[in-house]
């Protein structure tokens, strides 16, 4: 059964009497579901520094984020989800609110890092974290809950080796709850839980979306680098983002410096991935997904993305999963595969990229049986991923009345 987000209703009557209207609309020929809306304050006029809340056309409050991202204390845009038929419109009423009246929203996505400062079995959620100089991957004392940073949405989670290994995993969910935070703690989550389970080996493959370069026909995996660091942006009921920097990687006798956002969205299978490489946006960018188990591999085109998608009973479950990446057209160069054996990166079907104003960026989407039957159909899989490119290439357009 689908969880409902839950609200603390703000009455319209508390709020002041200063009124906005918002316009949504969407001009594109398919319907947009669960299609996010981000506003900057200075689109907007805000009444003296109150906070925005809104509520649609039979009043119901709208579920809504807002966002600090320069970590001044003031909000800087505000983020939400609609959806919309092709070519309908929506308004939205705009009442301005003190902080204290704001309305509560459950989170319906999270980004955890689970630190232990002291290797003693115990951990600590932390904003910030560079990875210290003696780590070594999969030795005990651990120091990270479950080998790194992990991010889900109310569908579907992630995580991140943060190591060497820089492999990035999956948890596939039967449950809407948030459990990130309580993986690693106990139970045995390559075994299935109340909550899911680890769905995915990785061995020395690119696993969900890791990153690599192709470099003098060499595959160069992003992995032992000198300086590594996590840094949560946002976290709340809309999206979660976070940033993973990485210093002094060695590419073929060069140092590199890389950086990653990770973007994920509430009622999403998958997460979005922002790359840059300063001083070195002319090099191709891989990234690539997991085939240990001969999956059906399906390349194709859908709206404004290149994707590629393996599917099949692929899961650690022995059950059904699809993966897949989607590529901004203008950006993907090719597709490719690793070896199957030998040294480096094996047993990958690859995603060759070029940057675009600097940034690399692609989607990793992700349906499992056991979240939701559909996945155990190729062609079902198929079709939810041509919706979500064709979502993402389109926009919903606002402006205020």
């Amino acid at each position: 059964m689908k969880k409902l987000l839950i609200f603390l209703i703000i009455p319209l009557t508390c709020c002041t009497k200063k009124n906005q209207t918002l316009v949504l609309s969407n001009d594109s020929d398919r319907a947009l579901n669960f299609k996010e809306v981000i506003i900057s304050r200075d689109e907007m006029e805000v009444l003296d520094n109150k906070l925005p809340v809104f509520y649609d056309e039979e009043e119901q409050l709208v579920a809504t984020q807002l966002e600090d991202l320069d970590k001044d204390g003031t909000w800087d845009q505000v983020v939400f989800q609609t959806s919309l038929e092709a070519g309908a419109n929506l308004k939205l009423s705009i009442n301005w609110v003190e902080s204290d009246e704001y309305p509560t929203f459950a989170d319906s996505t999270q980004v955890y890092m689970g630190y232990s400062k002291d290797r003693d079995g115990s951990f600590e959620s932390v904003d910030t974290i560079v990875r210290p100089e003696d780590h070594v991957a999969q030795q005990p004392p651990y120091t990270y809950q479950f080998e790194g940073p992990g991010w889900e949405s109310n569908l579907v989670a992630f995580r991140c080796y943060f190591d060497a290994r820089n492999g990035k995993d999956i948890f596939g969910k039967t449950t809407e709850e948030l459990v990130v935070h309580q993986i690693g703690t106990g139970e045995n989550y390559h075994e299935l839980q109340d909550w899911g389970m680890d769905v995915l080996k990785v061995g020395t493959s690119l696993g969900a979306g890791s990153l690599a370069l192709l470099k003098n026909d060499s595959l160069i995996r992003l992995g032992d680098t000198k300086f590594a660091s996590f840094e949560k942006v946002v976290q709340g009921p809309i999206r979660s983002v976070f940033k993973l920097t990485y210093k002094g990687w060695d590419v073929l006798g060069t140092d590199y410096t890389l950086e990653e956002q990770i973007t994920i969205y509430a009622n999403q299978r998958g997460y979005k991935s922002e790359v840059k490489i300063p001083g070195h946006a002319s090099d191709t960018l891989i990234t690539g997904i997991v085939n240990l188990k001969n999956a059906n591999v399906n390349k194709f085109s859908a709206a404004d993305f290149e994707i590629l998608a393996t599917h099949g009973k692929q899961s650690e479950n022995k059950d059904y999963l699809g993966m897949s990446i989607a590529a901004p057209r203008a950006s993907t160069i090719a597709f490719s595969k690793a070896p199957t054996e030998g040294e480096g990166i094996t047993n990958t079907e690859i995603v060759q990229l070029k940057s675009s104003n600097e940034t690399y960026e692609f989607y990793f989407y992700a349906g499992w049986e056991l979240e939701d039957a559909i996945f155990a159909d190729s062609s079902q899989f198929e079709t939810r991923l041509k919706e979500f490119a064709q979502a993402n290439s389109s926009s919903i357009r606002f402006y205020f009345e």
